[in-house]
């Protein structure tokens, strides 16, 4: 009986360290992941930037890519690579002079790595390699282009020791890494494991783009020791007065364990739940998304056919709607993306007046027949220039902005933006939206900035709503190490705060902000200019119509199949150079888009068509998850003239080209 209790015990404590030591590793791994996201996104920036560019000069080069060095130490250089694969400049140069003037092609690896950054037109991540710098490292190949022509790529050299270190300053872990179940690297004493870190070693899997990691993980003994020092006491006190505390020990030995069970199943269930909940939303963004295409699609071309006034309006009533719903489904992904883990942040240099009046703008144009005026006032020592994530800063500054002119009648709405530097460059930012609306009754501010949450059921009559925006501000500002506030006086108005911390941006470095809507016309000769033979391949009739004519506006024929088997036997009857162009649906009964495209890639090798996905699926993974399976590109439904209209100049001129 004795030695079944404390084994009960002995296997609870296995479990409570085994738990916490793989929580742990997956907050070490999630380490390494911010850490490279950040550099290669800051790469596809610059790329992006020098595609506006006649060409590229030795001095933009050294301006745009000298402070990125500084900021990320595990790079070992960038270099500049024409379209003939040839390395022309680099920083920094010294220690890395043998790789100028180096013909990347000659090396198999790399030249995969060339070519499929070229094909995809995306930043692509090598397999581990040699450098010839020394040491192991993997490159990554942004490509450049002008005037839709290949003018070369960013290659990024990063080394792989470097970046893995920083991830494990805290000796908690030993480590090997392994690609295609190869050993590339592991940690000092790696293979002078003692039995107890063995024991509780276990493998991880790590990605980042198509790059695909294994991590072996083994606890250090210091680390194991540190879990540990929690139980010392207590094997010595049941030691010591065992014979006389028996009953009560035995109780507490099998509760603890029975916690500990629970405390592990719980946690099981919570992952698997938020997990459920991401595909669930991802499954209904889809269901949603393949009507919406069609409805969207349709009231579009109807408003280009004679209408009289009244018909018009009705069309534009239904797009009005239209757009409103896709906002909501586009929340309510937010809301999930951010709870699972995967909302990326994109820091760049940019303007904050720029992105303030950028925000109000848009407001306006949802709200064209306010009453109400908009202030912008801001502090004198706020910097003009800052470096943070634009995008989701102008989100929650829109969420604020539309809040306040939906409660506010007539009066004003104020953006207040106070600063307050904290050390260096770095300062305290706050933007204070203030209104002279409703206001909130004391009782309900504690609602506000949950999931769904209303001052109270009133306002989602009155002003409709889902109560989504200030959930997402909310979440979005703890990502990027703020909060959020609110003050209200019951019928003279609220104020709502969001402060964010933020670095002084370089002026000579920023992006553009919000893309200008690009104007297109309908012309039937494209057809004749960019070569396509397109086969569209969606299970729904509404989507396969929407298509057919949006295809004819460019001159363009198509032929359909339904599901992934279609597919198949359309190249095999038909022939294979009877098409040049899949547009594939991502979901499909009986074959999906992406395991048809496995299979046409496993029959047909380079020589296939290009495959473009067409989803509703609008999650990070599933782009990945099309390319990887052999897809060129990718629209996202409801898919609109615009969008249809450059995939098919892009990829006729990559052809041709």
């Amino acid at each position: 009986m004795t030695a079944y209790l404390f084994k009960l015990e002995r296997d609870a404590l296995h479990s409570q360290k085994m738990s916490s030591i793989n929580t742990t590793a997956k907050e070490t791994l999630l380490r390494a992941q911010e850490l490279l996201g950040p550099a290669l996104k800051s790469i596809e920036r610059i790329a992006k930037r020098w595609e506006t560019d006649k060409g590229t000069s030795k001095y933009t080069w050294s301006s745009d890519i000298n402070q990125y060095i500084a900021d990320y130490k595990y790079v070992q250089a960038l270099e500049w690579v024409d379209s003939k694969n040839i390395v022309r400049w680099i920083i920094p140069l010294k220690g890395n002079e043998q790789a100028l003037n180096y013909d990347l092609g000659t090396n198999p690896t790399r030249l995969m790595a060339i070519e499929t950054s070229k094909k995809t037109s995306s930043t692509y991540i090598s397999k581990i390699v040699e450098l010839k710098q020394k040491g192991k490292g993997f490159l990554t190949f942004s490509p450049i282009t002008f005037n839709q022509k290949h003018q070369g790529f960013i290659l990024a050299v990063f080394k792989v020791k470097t970046l893995v270190d920083q991830v494990f300053n805290n000796e908690n872990f030993h480590y090997s890494v392994f690609e295609d179940d190869q050993l590339v690297l592991t940690s000092q004493n790696s293979n002078k494991l003692t039995t107890k870190e063995m024991s509780l070693s276990k493998d991880y899997e790590f990605k980042v783009l198509n790059l695909r990691w294994d991590f072996t993980l083994a606890p250090t003994s210091n680390y194991i020791k540190k879990l540990e020092e929690g139980y010392t006491y207590f094997t010595l006190y049941t030691g010591i007065f065992y014979s006389v505390f028996l009953a009560f020990l035995t109780l507490l030995i099998i509760s603890n364990y029975r916690k500990s069970l629970l405390i592990l199943k719980t946690k099981d269930a919570m992952e698997e739940a938020l997990s459920t909940k991401s595909i669930f939303f991802a499954n209904m963004s889809h269901e949603i998304r393949t009507p919406l295409n069609g409805i969207l699609g349709m009231v579009h071309l109807l408003g280009e056919t004679q209408l009289d006034e009244q018909q018009q309006d009705m069309a534009k009533t239904i797009k009005s709607s239209g757009d409103h719903l896709l906002t909501i489904i586009n929340d309510i992904l937010d809301i999930t993306k951010i709870e699972t883990g995967k909302i990326e942040l994109e820091n760049v240099n940019f303007d904050l007046k720029a992105c303030l009046n950028e925000s109000i703008l848009l407001v306006d144009a949802s709200i064209p027949n306010s009453n109400v005026n908009i202030e912008l006032i801001i502090q004198d020592e706020t910097p003009q220039y800052v470096f943070g994530d634009i995008t989701r800063i102008r989100q929650i500054l829109v969420n604020y902005l539309s809040n306040a002119l939906k409660f506010t009648k007539e009066g004003t709405v104020t953006i207040q933006v106070e600063s307050k530097r904290k050390e260096g460059n770095h300062f305290e930012i706050t933007f204070h939206v203030k209104d002279t609306g409703i206001g909130i009754k004391q009782d309900n501010l504690k609602k506000l900035f949950k999931s769904f949450g209303q001052a109270d059921s009133s306002i989602t009559r009155e002003f409709g709503g889902t109560g989504l925006g200030l959930a997402i501000s909310s979440k979005l500002a703890r990502r990027m190490n703020g909060s959020v506030g609110v003050t209200s006086i019951e019928g003279v108005g609220s104020t709502f705060s969001v402060t964010l911390p933020l670095k002084v941006g370089d002026p000579t470095k920023i992006l553009s902000t919000i893309p200008k809507e690009k104007s297109v016309e309908k012309d039937k000769q494209m057809a004749a200019q960019y070569h396509h033979k397109i086969l569209v391949v969606d299970d729904s009739q509404v989507n396969q119509k929407l298509m057919m004519l949006f295809l004819e506006k460019f001159g363009y024929q198509c032929d359909f199949a339904s599901n992934g088997y279609e597919v198949l036997d359309a190249l095999e009857s038909m022939g294979l150079k009877t098409y040049t162009t899949i547009f594939m649906d991502m979901q499909m009964p009986e074959m999906d888009g992406v395991t048809a495209t496995k299979k046409i890639v496993e029959r047909y090798g380079d020589s296939r068509p290009n495959i473009i996905a067409m989803t509703a699926n609008a999650f990070r993974e599933d782009e990945l998850k099309c390319i990887d399976s052999g897809m060129v590109d990718f629209i996202l439904k409801p898919i609109n003239v615009p969008q249809l209209k450059e995939v098919l100049i892009k990829w006729g001129t990559l052809r041709e080209g």
